[in-house]
């Protein structure tokens, strides 16, 4: 596993797990509230089941590319700077699991 990304109904977050360094990092709002029809209240009180698919969508939309071809998806810029982007797109598998 290269990367590990957090989630939690506060932040987003990812590391690099070769080196430790922090790669993404941005507030769970800005980045699913294109998925809960802008309604943060669905984020703030989401349960891990909730996350994790809001997090898959998000992962799917990145992976094929967001619904508008003139926009991007949300944090993609973020991933983009982060050097990650291209990972999440070429890589075969992705885990999502709730603690």
């Amino acid at each position: 596993m290269r990367y590990y990304f957090l989630v939690t109904t506060d932040w987003v977050r990812g590391w690099d797990t070769i080196n430790g360094t922090q790669v993404f990092s941005v507030p769970t709002s800005t980045l699913f509230t294109p998925y809960t029809g802008n309604d943060e209240a669905k984020i703030r009180d989401a349960d891990p089941q909730y996350l994790a698919e809001l997090t898959q969508a998000w992962l799917a939309d990145l992976t094929y590319h967001w619904q508008s071809r003139g926009t991007s998806a949300p944090g993609e810029r973020d991933m983009q700077r982060g050097g990650v982007l291209g990972f999440v797109r070429s890589a075969d598998t992705a885990v999502t699991a709730s603690l």
